[in-house]
């Protein structure tokens, strides 16, 4: 998406839609099942990697890496995907719209390689968790990157996973005759957050982004069970030792696209 038809800067892992490609066109996000029975599970493998037949979107993040003698060595990874929706103040659900076809988003830095100050608050909502063992206590501010784990190896080694968890701004700016815009020179520009980070139903929606969406929560795991197989604990547990494909040693450039 940033760099069509070219390689990108740095490795990504790819999850959704199978038709993830060099380049990406609307195509590629419709149902190529003819008598429109999604679903019909046959060849499904070709269609998309969700459990959930119908999701043809695609999303991808950086791979992550643990480095031990000199190599850096791939950590598996799965993602869940949550579509939420927020209520305002009067509860009314329709006031959330469908999202856009072809509706391109990114959210996080790709360029950041080092850990976020405490007063670096404007920044996407992103955290990193051990999921569940962690992830009630954690929020984008104080857990933006993985360095607060590096005092806690014990409690790194009770889990089997590490987690990116992204939130998706729910907002997008609209067209002269209403329309929602899609996309823009950044991925960014055209949608941002609703205001109110508690979620509550207060939240809106501001005046230049009046279009409301799903908000869509992506949870990145990379499975560190697997990599204590084949590499010591004490080096799996060791985040310093855990590495970003972009570079990064903190996870404060963590991020993702989002094609729906």
């Amino acid at each position: 998406m940033v760099n069509p038809g070219a390689c990108s800067s740095h490795v990504h892992s790819v999850y959704g839609n199978a038709n993830f490609g060099a380049t990406i066109t609307p195509e590629m996000l419709l149902d190529d099942n003819e008598d429109g029975d999604w679903r019909d599970t046959n060849d499904k493998y070709n269609q998309t990697t969700s459990a959930f037949i119908p999701n043809l979107s695609m999303y991808w993040a950086p791979s992550l890496y643990i480095l031990w003698e000199d190599m850096y060595h791939l950590v598996p990874s799965f993602a869940r995907p949550y579509y939420r929706i927020t209520l305002r103040g009067d509860g009314d659900a329709s006031r959330v719209n469908p999202y856009p076809p072809f509706l391109r988003m990114i959210v996080g830095d790709a360029s950041r390689k080092t850990a976020w100050e405490p007063w670096e608050t404007d920044r996407d909502n992103i955290r990193w968790t051990l999921t569940t063992i962690n992830r009630v206590d954690t929020d984008y501010i104080d857990h933006g990157d993985w360095t607060y784990l590096i005092d806690n190896l014990d409690l790194v080694g009770q889990s089997n996973q590490v987690e990116m968890k992204l939130h998706f701004p729910e907002c997008l700016a609209v067209n002269a005759d209403g329309t929602p815009i899609t996309s823009s020179d950044n991925y960014r520009d055209h949608a941002t957050y609703i205001t109110g980070w508690d979620r509550n139903r207060n939240s809106y929606c501001p005046e230049d982004f009046p279009y409301q969406i799903p908000m869509l929560d992506l949870e990145v795991r990379y499975d560190l069970d697997h990599m204590r197989e084949i590499l010591p604990l004490d080096v799996v547990n060791n985040v310093r030792n855990w590495r970003l494909s972009t570079s990064d040693d903190s996870g404060a450039g963590g991020h993702a696209d989002f094609v729906r």
